[in-house]
């Protein structure tokens, strides 16, 4: 498993997201409009969803949020 990170520009309300591709490596984007603070804040926090295997999960995206927020 490999983790890729790109910064791109995105909504001012995304702080970042993660996509996993079929050879099972994942890429995290960050917004660059963001700091660099708030970047590894999100970074740490997708790492958390790679971790929970949660890109194999049949729960919902809100309620994975939701349990990723509750730790």
């Amino acid at each position: 498993m490999m983790i890729r990170t790109i910064l791109k520009d995105l909504p001012s309300g995304v702080h970042g997201f993660t996509l996993l591709d079929s050879e099972g490596d994942y890429t995290v984007f960050l917004n660059s409009r963001q700091t660099w603070e708030m970047n590894m804040k999100t970074y740490r926090h997708e790492v958390q969803h790679i971790e929970g295997n949660d890109h194999q999960k049949t729960l919902s995206a809100d309620m994975l949020e939701r349990i990723r927020h509750e730790d």
